[in-house]
């Protein structure tokens, strides 16, 4: 189940942003200073190095998570990195279920982008 991170890490000059995580999920969410939601990133399926659905500013993008531990010069911190198919349905089905104490505005946002993410054939 999402629980919230209560002391998540803010960056000087970018949006307020909160944490939500679960053995399946991080969620980060970024607002305004209105308080409505600007943007999502939803990192999933780390027994596999990880995946991350970012949608910011009205674009999707999915992408790969490159902890670098394959290269001999490691990286510092994760990248992202272009990836194949988004798995829509199974995250869906899956984010069903553990988003049941997010609170009501954020699950429904990440629900709407999880549904809207384009099709590509």
């Amino acid at each position: 189940m999402l629980k919230e991170f209560k002391n998540a890490r803010q960056h000087r000059g970018e949006p307020f942003r909160r944490l939500f995580s679960d053995n399946f999920f991080d969620l980060y969410v970024w607002f305004a200073p209105t308080g409505s939601i600007l943007g999502m990133q939803l990192c999933y399926d780390y027994q596999d190095d990880g995946r991350a659905l970012t949608f910011l500013n009205g674009r999707y993008s999915h992408d790969a998570i490159d902890n670098g531990e394959g290269s001999p010069l490691k990286n510092l911190s994760p990248i992202l990195v272009a990836d194949g198919v988004f798995p829509k349905q199974m995250i869906a089905e899956k984010f069903e279920g553990e988003s049941m104490e997010l609170p009501a505005e954020i699950s429904e946002y990440v629900k709407d982008v999880i549904a809207r993410f384009p099709e590509r054939s």
